[in-house]
Parts: structure tokens; sequence; C-alpha cells
């Protein structure tokens, strides 16, 4: 249970533009604070035609960053009249209507992209981003660690709250899945976490985005989240300065229907285990374990929190049993020393699992698997040989695994068990720097590095052949061209890619160099890009199509697509790895014509 204060309360009373404090409001079961975002500016000028509505059928803020440039003036009662002004054009009333219609002309001629006016409509319940998120919620001390990591300060207002809280530990919020907040006698119910796009990156006030707030939640942190989304579950009349009590969730509301992978959430440590001299294993129970379990193949990512560089790295999932998973971990640098010092019982922030999972003979004998590895590298290994013995795959296996020294071997009892336990398995261990005769017969290894022609020695079918290979770089390149020039297709080779923290990048959007303009094929469809059109998705967008997407600033990868012909810059630089004939949309404009995959 935490305590905290309810340090701000704010309502928004068009979507998408300014917010403004208000001292007490009284909410209900199913709906938000009265009068929040019940007007917004339709894009068609249709009237809702149901209780709620996605935000794309409205301006808003991530996609219309002009809107952030729009005062607004309104009292506490959420009945009385909205005033907006609009830079350049003057103040207006927020009306349904001939006022209406002149608010939205007016907000249409600071729109960068031009198009027809959107009309203000009144929709029957607030427009909130999402159905069921009557209130968003931020923790104050969140914020402040985040201007630390960004080396400025970070106005709360660029998260667009309703309830700010503080008194509390940073993020310490992403622990509430399914908890209850209760305040002034209302009581919430945590529904999910708050999922940051590039709305955040626009100066509150100024409608300029000179922030890229998620690209740093990205490379400082790990994750995209900051704050909560809560649903009314009682009513009450919530005061600004009320003390705010928080229960954590339990059992399966920390895991509803709709949480995914890419969810930050507290797992306990429930046992450590030491597997060689420098590595250890964690056992942590995860929320969402049960309803999602890692596959073989497969990564969490751990976090903890800002110490001055980031906090956050990849661990292959050894081991899954139930709703726990186990990391495997050796000792080298500070966030693998950290998680060394885990005692049980201890919190851990993860997200995940991430990664494709390996493929592999799933339970036929018409393909055959070889594991190769080095080092802590054995983590995939040990999964996917865990795997194998549960589902009785009757598949050919070998396992080739290469480590210094005896006494840094980690996991390979384990997996002696497994290959002894399957119907045609068989392991080669080789120590590079042992020189104890007597450790080499007890292990059955073979001293110093293996040659080309033992690393392909398992490989009996090159065509039949699937492979998954972890290890340091130079293993991995000797492995692959053994494997290349015993035939075997370089598209059957599987090798762990992990991502890693990058420096944390704050700047704004560049302008593009060439302003078009430029005509873009993507996938089937077509449309012609220029310059003041931002962003290839944002072209698409405007042209009526609606290209997969999350992130809108380069951290997640979703709107990646091909590029068949044609150049491209970056306006920002993604924090995501791509491949040299891969384009991120949601931060890249055209040089020229270009052809991209669908």
């Amino acid at each position: 249970m935490s305590h905290a204060h309810l340090a701000r309360l704010v309502r928004y009373p068009v979507k998408g533009l300014a917010g403004v404090d208000v001292g007490s409001a009284r909410v209900e079961p199913g709906l938000g604070l009265p009068g929040d975002r019940r007007l917004a500016l339709a894009r068609d000028g249709a009237e809702p035609s149901a209780r709620w509505r996605p935000r794309e059928e409205y301006l808003h803020l991530a996609r219309d960053a002009h809107l952030g440039s729009l005062r607004v003036r309104h009292d506490g009662d959420p009945h009385a009249p909205v005033l907006v002004d609009v830079p350049g054009a003057g103040e207006f009333t927020a009306s349904p209507g001939a006022e209406g219609d002149a608010l939205g002309a007016a907000v249409a001629s600071l729109g960068a992209a031009g198009g027809p006016a959107p009309r203000l409509v009144a929709a029957p319940v607030g427009q909130w981003d999402w159905p069921r998120a009557h209130l968003s919620v931020v923790n104050l001390a969140t914020i402040r660690e985040l201007s630390e990591a960004a080396g400025v300060e970070i106005a709360p207002e660029r998260f667009r709250a309703n309830l700010y809280l503080d008194g509390l530990r940073p993020w310490e919020e992403l622990s509430w899945m399914g908890g209850r907040i209760e305040v002034s006698g209302a009581v919430l119910r945590v529904v999910q976490p708050t999922d940051r796009c590039r709305a955040t990156t626009v100066r509150p006030g100024s409608g300029v985005g000179d922030l890229n707030v998620p690209a740093l939640l990205a490379t400082a942190f790990g994750h995209g989240f900051c704050g909560v989304y809560a649903r009314v579950e009682a009513a009450g009349t919530i005061e600004t300065g009320a003390p705010v009590t928080v229960t954590p969730g339990e059992g399966e509301a920390v895991a509803p229907s709709g949480a995914t992978p890419s969810w930050p959430r507290e797992a306990t440590v429930v046992r450590t285990v030491r597997e060689s001299a420098n590595v250890r294993s964690v056992w942590l129970a995860d929320p969402l374990g049960g309803r999602m379990p890692p596959r073989p193949g497969q990564h969490l990512r751990v976090h903890r929190a800002w110490t001055g560089s980031p906090g956050w790295r990849c661990y292959t999932v050894s081991a899954v049993e139930g709703a726990r998973v186990r990391v495997t971990v050796r000792l080298d640098g500070d966030v693998s020393t950290w998680l060394h010092g885990l005692r049980e019982g201890d919190p851990v922030t993860v997200t995940g699992p991430f990664g494709q999972a390996t493929t592999g003979p799933e339970a036929s004998s018409a393909r055959e698997l070889v594991l190769y590895s080095a080092g802590v590298g054995i983590t995939p290994t040990a999964a996917w040989l865990r795997h194998l013995v549960r589902t009785r795959d009757p598949a050919r296996v070998r396992v080739v695994h290469v480590e210094r020294r005896a006494a840094d071997l980690a996991l390979w009892d384990e997996v002696c068990a497994a290959v002894a336990a399957l119907p045609d398995a068989h392991a080669r261990l080789f120590l590079t720097g042992e020189d104890d005769p007597d450790a080499l017969r007890a292990l059955g290894a073979r001293p110093g590095r293996p040659a080309g022609a033992d690393l392909a020695a398992d490989v009996a079918d090159p065509e039949r052949t699937d492979v998954l290979l972890c290890g340091p770089r130079p293993f991995v390149r000797a492995v692959r061209t053994a494997l290349a020039a015993a035939g075997v297709p370089d598209a059957a080779v599987r090798t762990e890619a992990f991502t890693a923290p990058r420096r944390v990048r704050v700047e704004p959007p560049r302008t593009p160099t060439r302003p078009g303009p430029h005509e873009v094929r993507l996938g089937e469809d077509r449309f012609t890009w220029a310059a003041e059109a931002g962003s290839l998705l944002e072209a698409a967008e405007g042209a009526g199509l609606s290209p997969e997407h999350a992130c809108r600033v380069g951290t997640c990868g979703t709107c990646a697509r091909r590029l068949r012909s044609g150049r491209v810059e970056y306006l920002l630089e993604p924090t995501v790895d791509t491949e040299p004939d891969e384009v991120l949309l949601c931060c890249t404009a055209p040089v020229e014509d270009v052809d991209l995959g669908p």
C-alpha cells in the first residue's frame, strides 16, 4: 500500500487542447471528470455515432501539433462556456454550431497540411484515448526522474493527466495494474499503463515539438510508458490536495485480457541460484507469466531506476515453470551486477517476452537441430532443450558449447540431462582455457577452440538442418563461416538479437531537405508527399491511409516497411535497429519518388 496526495486535478474541455485546473470534481462509475473531453474537433465533421470513438476520427495532439498553441479558458463548472484563443485569429466560444464552425476554420488555418476544416462536435461521453480508460494518472516523481535523464526540466503538462500525484517513488505506478486508487471517497481501478506517443513531444503552449519524450523513455528506461489509466468504480468528489491511498492489484486483476508484452509490470524474485563463478540465475514470478509464457528463444527486458545511465538490459528466458520465469545472467556491467545482488522478495520491473521464438523441428523428425553456444549464450540452448523434452520431440538434436574453464560453466549439467532424455541427441563441449586434464576428462570436454571442421561436424544433412546460434560476435562469425562451407543455407541459421540502450535522444524532428512533391507507393496505394506533410506516416494518413504504427517516433519498429526503390532521409534518429533496406514511416521523409513494400 502506498500513500500520496493529489497535487493537481485537470480537465480537458476540448480533446487535444490545453487543460484547466479545477479544485474539485464529482466522479461517477463508468465516467471520467464531468466535462472532460466532451468536445472534440471531428475530422469529417460527423456527429459521434456511438458513446466513444477512436481518436483518429478527431484532431489530436500526436498528429496535429498546432493544437498545442491554442489557449483555453474555462472555470470550474463543467457546463460553463469554453473559450479558445487561436493565435492570429482571436478568441472563439467552443460550442457546436456556427461558433464551433468558426473555431474549426480558424484551427484549420494553423494546420501545415491544410485540408477541410474540422467541425466542433459534442460527444455523449468523454472521448478518452481508450474506451475504458476514464482517467489519466501521472506520478510527479516519475516526471522528475525523466527530467534528470533528459538534462532539462520536463513540464508535467506534456503528459495531459487528469490526476497528478506526489509523494511516491519514481515508477511506482507501474506496479499498480489491477490495483485501487482511493481519493476523497472515490475508488478508481487501474486498468493499464499509459503508452506515450508523439503528443508528449509538443512543448505546452507552443504547438512546437522540441523534446522527443518517447525516445527518451525508450533509450533511458527501456520502455515507452509513463503513468496509468484508471476507471471509476465508486463515486466521490475528488479534491485537490486530498490524501491518496493506492493498493496494488492481485491475482488475475494484474493481468487483464488486454495486456501486452510491452506493459511494464513488477515481478518478484522468488529464488536465485549461483550457476558458476560469475553466472547467477534469477527466478521471477511474473504477473503476466501465466497469460503470456515466453516461448523458446524469447527474452525479457529488465528495468531499474535511473542511476545516471540507461538501466535496462535484455536477457534470454532460460526456463519457464508456470508463471515463473528464469533469466541467467553473467556478471558484466551495472545492470547485471544489480541483478546478481537481488534477494528473494525483491521487486523487478520487467517487460516482454520479446523476440520471435526461434524455429526448430517442432515435433518432426524430418528436420535436424544443431544448437551452438558460447559462454552465457547457453541460455537459449537450455530453453530449447527443455521445450524439446517437454514436447517429446523425436528430432535429431546436436549441441556444441564453448566455454573458457570448467569453473565458468553454467547450466551445463541441465543441458546434459536434457540431452540424455531425448531419443537422438548428443552434446560436445570445448574448454578454451582449461589446463586441468582431470576436469577435461570428468566433463568429456575437448581443450582449445573448435576449428571449422569441428563446428560443422554435427551437420548430417545441410538441407534439412536448423541452427540456433548464440554467443560473442567472433564465435557467431566462425560458426556461420563453417556452416556456409558445409552447405547449410543462411536462412536456416537463427541468432539471438537484442536491442541495447543507446544514447538518449531528445532533439526535435529535423526539417526535410527536399520539399518535393514526391510520389510514394505504399504497397498497392499511392499518394503524393510534400515537405509540409511531415513524415511518410503523416503524409499517408493525410491521404486517407491507415498504416500500422504505434509510437510515431522510431522507438517500436511497428511501422517498418521495405524500401523497394528510391531514397529517404530520417527526420528523427530511430532507437530501434533496422535492416539496410528497411525504413520507419514515422520518422522518415522521401528525397525522391519511393516505392515501399506493404
